[in-house]
């Protein structure tokens, strides 16, 4: 989940931030010095180790109760001589894991392939991975997409190990790539654009120009028709995929810019979001540290939380836990999501 998040744009945007928004922070459940990646099907947190030095150790994968912090099963990804893992994803069940590593200077990424206790090494020389820096995995694990950052996404067949298709973008970075819970439907968020496939035809659906921005964060419904999008700058835009057209708009929850920060852009804008597993709660987290609940259905305010960190704060699939920080020196916490009173 925020594995694949441009680590160097990240830290700088942490250091511009300066004090953010002064509320009492809700009860600290629990904490841990790791760097959060995202969730299982069952809602487990998955986390990867936190190095002062270098961020996550991708290396081991620990699976967390999201109530106690605890964590239940851990997960490696070795890559034998080849550098440290790279841009991990996983399938609901934990059972298909893939990652990159980058064996050395000048060489493409290796892409490496963990199915139950079986490992393997995917591509080579001439496959196109050079500049692959972002994964992502159909929900059933029988298709690996490869983003680049050249412009490109491959979809790779998980049975025959082969290289199958290449999406050509219209710009260059592709950044995010998210399947949609029953699979019919790929993410891919680049540095212009934003386009939804349809898996079974490939035909492309080009979401407006209201997206054609840096998509920081993205959510699918849990039917998969529609999803809301976060870009940093604008209010958070909820976009039906069966009605091209029909887009909601949220309402921004703050005041004048507080934080300005490039160009004159204001740096209150939000940059994550996730929806629960229900669909009916929506939490936004934005750049000045202030992460919004609302009721997805209506688009009401359920309440707030000041003091979050920017681009690393999300909640829980069950809709009762905040989750915060995990980069730099500083550890994930837990907190109880802001509730209506």
């Amino acid at each position: 989940m925020f594995a694949s998040l441009p680590r160097r744009a990240t830290l700088l945007a942490l250091l511009a931030l300066g004090p953010v928004l002064a509320l009492s922070p809700a009860p600290l459940r629990w904490r841990a010095p790791a760097a959060l990646l995202g969730f299982d099907g069952q809602g487990r947190v998955v986390t990867a180790p936190l190095t002062p030095d270098r961020g996550p150790d991708f290396a081991r994968l620990d699976v967390r109760d999201p109530g106690s912090g605890a964590v239940t099963q851990t997960l490696s990804l070795p890559t034998a001589k080849a550098g440290p893992p790279l841009a991990p994803a996983w399938t609901p069940d934990l059972g298909t894991v893939a990652w990159l590593s980058q064996p050395g200077p000048g060489q493409p990424p290796a892409l490496h392939l963990r199915r139950g206790d079986t490992l393997r090494t995917l591509g080579g020389p001439g496959q196109g991975l050079e500049g692959a820096q972002v994964l992502a995995l159909s929900p059933d694990g029988s298709a690996l997409y490869v983003g680049n950052f050249n412009g490109y996404v491959q979809v790779w067949d998980m049975a025959s190990g082969e290289r199958v298709r290449t999406l050509p973008q219209k710009s260059w970075g592709v950044e995010r790539l998210q399947s949609s819970p029953d699979g019919t439907r790929l993410f891919v968020g680049t540095r212009g654009a934003f386009t939804v496939y349809d898996t079974r035809t490939w035909a492309a659906q080009v979401l407006p120009d209201a997206f054609a921005k840096t998509p920081h964060s993205l959510a699918f419904t849990p039917d998969s028709r529609a999803l809301y999008v976060a870009d940093g700058h604008d209010p958070v835009r909820r976009y039906d995929l069966t009605q091209p057209g029909r887009l909601t708009t949220l309402p921004r929850p703050t005041g004048p810019c507080d934080v300005p920060f490039w160009q004159g852009r204001c740096a209150a804008g939000p940059v994550t979001l996730s929806l629960s597993a229900d669909g009916r709660t929506l939490l936004v987290g934005h750049f000045n540290g202030l992460a919004v609940v609302y009721d997805a259905a209506t688009g009401q305010e359920r309440g707030r939380q000041a003091g979050t960190t920017p681009f690393f704060t999300t909640m829980t699939p069950d809709g009762r836990t905040l989750l915060s920080g995990g980069v730099m020196d500083t550890p994930l916490q837990a907190r109880t999501l802001p509730q209506a009173p």
